[in-house]
């Protein structure tokens, strides 16, 4: 009998369902149930299990219920302890059975980068790369989803003035910010949202997933998110409205890739919407469809909509090509091995130089002409006939050179005539009210001081990097492209104040989408090659030996990097990756994808 204040109060009870649900669950085992069947096989199979189970299920029952007993009475009581010395034996035909339990450790499930992410980073491997070299202090935007938002519209869809927040949803994971702009209609002003970019937060940054828009009017049917698309390709959506029109762009970090927008017009009735876009071999696995409206009020935009996908071509995780030199031509290449595949050019005319490849969107960028006269042409990623870009002063030779757009570019030139002053040029090609071309002169009185290598654009336009060389030391300098260009080539800016050039000789260079420099430098027994980020460098690999660096480029926003030497040797490296040594047939010295 048991009593409501009794600590054994249930106990009975607990006991009768333990002992009851114990032997419709255990099987007796072991040899002893052998010698039982044995024995009993003539009388049925059925009329011995339930005996025996019952007898084996009870014993473990009775163990069950005296531990449960130990467990409620203790915390019912906490004066009472109840320690079971000899536990009941199971009988001799039902030996116990000792449980086993895993103790293999579980692996801990490390996040999965965004399958619809595309701004800033592209890969996981890029965004814990960026943590590793200190990124957030020298890019504070990007652990703050607002800012990231804005510099998404800004530099990315190129929309300058929709840049005021109307309106966020900031959670811990995932974030939305409607940004806008001032509308002028009939001669006042009015605030008007244009677009609501969607994030999600991957370690320590946020990273852009998309963009709507806030009306839910302009939309992208087609290609859906995250899609695998190549060029052409076409995109679609539903109509609205009776007289509206879309342009539409496919975009990678830092670069436009289609040559010319898409353009469409629809309303009145008129159920889809539909363009076809060609555009360039990207350098990134990733990269979005943007569409946009313009407003009937003003020049400025209504509608942004922004969708990522993932272009076909980076399954490798590098680009499928790049360009270099062969037999005085522009030529392709396969970046899995280094093959040559078609020429871009023609053979060159007789007494002309063909060097120094890069490529800027769709249309590979070099040097040509004879000894002292030669200058920048360009010729497309399919081939045909070159355009001149810019040319060399009279007297001077082109030895370095970077293009951002075909009327912004930067070159260095050097006295070749002599008696020609001064020594040496940097020339400054920008535009002034995106038509007119301005052109600015840096004087080298003498050589040293003086730039090697080919200087190399910010993905913002307006600033470039340059290796100064003043006898046996270097220095990385950023010029200001629309600043007040100083007189004296030492008064500019460090462009890595981290980098450590007394041990490091920099000797090529290359700005990557997301604005980050990287340096080949040599060191007497390796040649490395040096990320910077702000102001912190990190050596991001080596290929030993004592080697002396050529050339460089990096693809996209850091995801592969092309390195050569002075004998014409090919490296390729990708992040997470190992460094891949190509064997095209003839040496390569420079070279771009």
């Amino acid at each position: 009998m048991t009593y409501p204040r009794d600590p054994d109060s249930g106990l009975e009870e607990l006991l009768r369902s333990t002992l009851h649900g114990e032997a419709e669950t255990v099987t007796p085992g072991g040899d002893g149930l052998a010698r039982i069947q044995q024995r009993t096989a003539a009388r049925g199979r059925r009329l011995w299990l339930r005996p025996v189970a019952v007898v084996g299920g009870a014993a473990v029952a009775a163990a069950a219920g005296f531990t449960a007993y130990a467990v409620t009475s203790s915390h019912q009581n906490d004066r009472d302890t109840v320690t079971a010395n000899n536990p009941p034996s199971l009988p001799p035909s039902t030996p116990p059975v000792t449980p086993t339990t895993s103790t293999t450790p579980t692996a801990p499930v490390a996040p999965v980068f965004p399958a619809s992410a595309f701004y800033p980073f592209t890969s996981a491997a890029q965004e814990q790369s960026w943590e590793a070299q200190r990124g957030q202090i020298a890019q504070p935007w990007i652990v703050d989803p607002v800012a990231s938002a804005k510099n998404f519209v800004k530099s990315y869809v190129l929309a300058d003035g929709v840049d005021q927040v109307m309106g966020s949803h900031l959670g811990k994971r995932t974030a939305t910010v409607t940004l806008g702009r001032t509308m002028t209609d009939g001669g006042s002003n009015r605030q008007v949202k244009v677009t609501t970019v969607n994030l999600q937060r991957f370690g320590k940054a946020w990273l852009v997933t998309g963009a709507v828009d806030p009306t839910a009017l302009l939309q992208i049917a087609s290609p859906a998110r995250s899609a695998h698309v190549t060029s052409p390709v076409t995109v679609s959506g539903p109509g609205f409205g009776v007289d509206e029109a879309v342009s539409v762009d496919v975009a990678a970090i830092g670069t436009r890739l289609s040559a010319s927008s898409g353009h469409v017009s629809f309303g009145g009735g008129v159920p889809t919407w539909s363009t076809t876009v060609a555009f360039a071999p990207p350098a990134d696995a990733r990269g979005a469809v943007i569409v946009t409206q313009g407003s009937a009020a003003d020049s400025g935009l209504a509608r942004i909509v922004v969708t990522g996908v993932t272009f076909d071509s980076q399954s490798s995780g590098y680009p499928s090509y790049f360009y270099a030199v062969k037999n005085n031509r522009i030529t392709k290449y396969s970046s899995r091995d280094g093959s040559s595949l078609v020429y871009l050019t023609k053979p060159a005319v007789a007494g002309t130089t063909v060097t120094d490849p890069q490529l800027v969107g769709d249309q590979v960028y070099f040097l040509a002409g004879p000894s002292c006269a030669n200058s920048i042409q360009s010729v497309p990623v399919t081939g045909g006939d070159p355009t001149t870009v810019a040319t060399a002063d009279a007297g001077y030779e082109i030895s370095g050179f970077s293009v951002h757009v075909p009327k912004v570019n930067t070159f260095y030139e050097t006295a070749c005539v002599p008696g020609t002053s001064p020594a040496a040029r940097l020339v400054i090609n920008t535009l002034v009210n995106d038509t007119q071309q301005m052109t600015t002169k840096v004087d080298f009185g003498s050589v040293p001081p003086g730039i090697v290598a080919d200087p190399t654009w910010d993905s913002d336009g307006q600033h470039f990097d340059a290796i100064l060389r003043a006898g046996t030391q270097s220095r990385l300098a950023r010029y200001d492209a629309y600043g007040s260009t100083p007189t004296n080539p030492n008064d500019n800016a460090l462009a890595c104040s981290g980098f450590d050039a007394s041990s490091r000789d920099p000797l090529a260079e290359e700005i990557d989408a997301n604005g980050y420099l990287w340096v080949a430098t040599r060191t007497g027994s390796s040649m490395d090659v040096v990320r910077c980020i702000g102001s912190s460098s990190q050596v991001m690999f080596t290929i030993a030996g004592n080697r002396q660096p050529a050339d460089i480029d990096v693809a996209g926003s850091g995801s592969a990097v092309l390195l050569t030497d002075t004998t014409g040797q090919v490296w390729r490296w990708n992040p997470g990756g190992n460094v891949t040594q190509l064997t095209p047939k003839l040496p390569i010295n420079q070279l771009t994808w």
